[in-house]
């Protein structure tokens, strides 16, 4: 069985049956999340790992039921996201490699600064990329 067709409150052992979790390994369970979402773990890192229960028991029994560790989970994906902006500011802000000196003098290295080994997009590529019109006008009023 995949991992989201488990028991949602239960989990294997290593012969196979199915145990339930205990009180104390539900509060290591959340404790752990609460813990590794805010360090930039995604969901599939934290629940891949021995002893974890499955995604499934998270969004239909835990998030649902628990409304303090619903709160605790939303915050720790703020947290989160604001590491993995902290991240992406760092590595564009990091400006190695985007100039090397040459025989010439300096010159742009467009394969460090694209990081993806070739040309940088130009304006008429990401006009492909553009915005998509409404059909109708928005009431925000309604909203």
């Amino acid at each position: 069985m995949g991992r989201g067709e488990e028991d949602c409150a239960c989990r294997k052992t290593q012969g196979g049956a199915r145990t339930a979790f205990t009180d104390e390994q539900i509060a290591e369970f959340k404790a752990k999340l609460l813990e590794l979402i805010p360090q930039g773990k995604t969901l599939r890192q934290i629940l891949a790992e021995p002893g974890m229960c499955s995604m499934t028991y998270l969004f239909r029994e835990l998030l649902p039921n628990d409304k303090e560790f619903s709160e605790q989970y939303a915050r720790a994906f703020e947290l989160r996201n604001e590491y993995w902006a902290e991240e992406l500011v760092e590595i564009a802000d990091d400006g190695s490699n985007d100039w090397m000196d040459t025989k010439w003098g300096p010159k742009f290295n467009k394969e460090a600064a694209s990081g993806r080994g070739g040309d940088l997009p130009t304006v008429a590529s990401m006009r492909s990329f553009s915005r998509p019109t409404l059909q109708r006008p928005v009431d925000f009023e309604r909203l």
